[in-house]
């Protein structure tokens, strides 16, 4: 059975890509739905989930009792976050991706607040960083995360208020917030005497990976293109629609287009399943009097818990848990999580709508430019 392996590279060193064969894909995507439903109990990190878990709702639980709500916000993200890149990665390259990740949050709520009140910005800055973002992905899993999340972070910050004054301030939280779950992670490595796996060794320098990639027939350059058109659309729609929290749009965006036809479709399927689960549990719970500021933070804890220990398997899970932690965050600032509940499902929709179309669109043109080109030795 022949294939084209330019492999996907989730929880792994590998570049992410495609993994196609002569089924069709019909079968692979139900394989993908079926797989993305079922957990394997006995790969889960219990205990480091619960740990960095801990981390997130010992942080927000600060931030609430010295009065400093909005700190609770950006400590709570940059916690979430690092954590989801690095609790579970057992190699020692686990370190430096903790850090880049503290400063791809830190550097992303800097630029997205400084450029918040500038509309046509907004849209071109992410344009720009969404063809680098998608771009480097060719580099491995670690930098297609990185990148990622300073998308996120940036559209985020572009969409919240920002008070005179506040924006070094949140800068500085985040910064911390994802700084103490990175060094909560190695000093209970440091105290158990626990040994690292190596990192995978490098075949290429990055400067001379990235140019092996500058074709137009590598699914990366298509990728970055695709990234960004669809970003500026998702930032251009939040912005005209007027829609409250359209920043969730581009977010969605960010987090659902991977460089691969069955990965994306695997990823939005999991997107709107785990959004829909997430928001349905927020509504039970608060239905059912869990309505109190700290069973909110439980609450924090839970969706972490939930995104660290069943992220690697499932992405849907991840989501839920993603979505419980953000909207009760988002609460501690004064927002209305029932409120918030049919905008968040909205965005998401319209995020995958989004996505698929923008595929759809791009996939002619890739096919019509690609037999033009003959194939390059950088192509396998």
């Amino acid at each position: 059975m022949p294939t084209t392996d330019v492999t996907l590279g989730r929880g792994s060193d590998t570049p992410l890509g495609i993994n196609a064969t002569d089924y069709p894909l019909r079968m692979q995507l139900g394989h993908q739905v079926r797989q993305a439903l079922t957990i394997k109990h006995e790969r889960i990190a219990w205990f480091p989930s619960i740990r960095g878990a801990t981390v997130v709702a010992a942080l927000v639980s600060i931030a609430l009792a010295t009065g400093h709500e909005s700190a609770a916000l950006y400590l709570g993200i940059g916690s979430l976050f690092a954590g989801i890149a690095t609790i579970n990665d057992p190699t020692v390259s686990r370190r430096a991706e903790g850090i880049l990740i503290a400063l791809s949050l830190a550097l992303g709520t800097l630029l997205g607040s400084l450029l918040a009140p500038y509309a046509g910005w907004n849209v071109f800055t992410i344009g720009v960083l969404s063809v680098i973002a998608g771009f480097v992905a060719c580099m491995g899993r670690r930098a297609a995360l990185v990148g990622t999340v300073f998308i996120a972070n940036y559209a985020v910050n572009v969409g919240l208020p920002h008070p005179p004054g506040s924006i070094l301030p949140a800068t500085l939280m985040m910064l911390i917030g994802a700084l103490v779950q990175v060094t909560a992670i190695e000093v209970w490595d440091i105290a158990r005497r626990r040994q690292l796996d190596p990192a995978a060794p490098v075949a290429q320098t990055p400067s001379a990976l990235l140019r092996s990639h500058l074709t137009a027939r590598d699914p990366f350059v298509w990728h970055a293109i695709r990234l960004a058109i669809a970003e500026v659309i998702a930032m251009t729609l939040g912005t005209l629609l007027g829609i409250d929290h359209g920043y969730w749009i581009p977010l969605t965006v960010a987090f659902i287009l991977l460089p691969d036809t069955l990965g994306t479709a695997t990823q939005v399927i999991g997107r709107i399943v785990g959004t829909f689960a997430g928001l349905a549990v927020l509504v039970i719970a608060i239905n059912a009097g869990f309505v109190g500021r700290w069973q909110a933070v439980v609450a924090v804890g839970i969706g972490a818990l939930l995104s660290y220990a069943l992220g690697q398997e499932n992405y849907a899970f991840s989501v839920a848990g993603i979505t419980i932690s953000i909207l009760v965050l988002d609460s501690f600032v004064g927002q209305s999580i029932l409120t918030n509940v049919p905008l968040r499902f909205e965005c998401t929709l319209l995020a995958a709508g989004i996505t698929i179309s923008v595929w759809l669109f791009t996939s002619p043109w890739k096919r019509w430019i690609t037999s033009a080109q003959p194939p390059t030795p950088t192509m396998r």
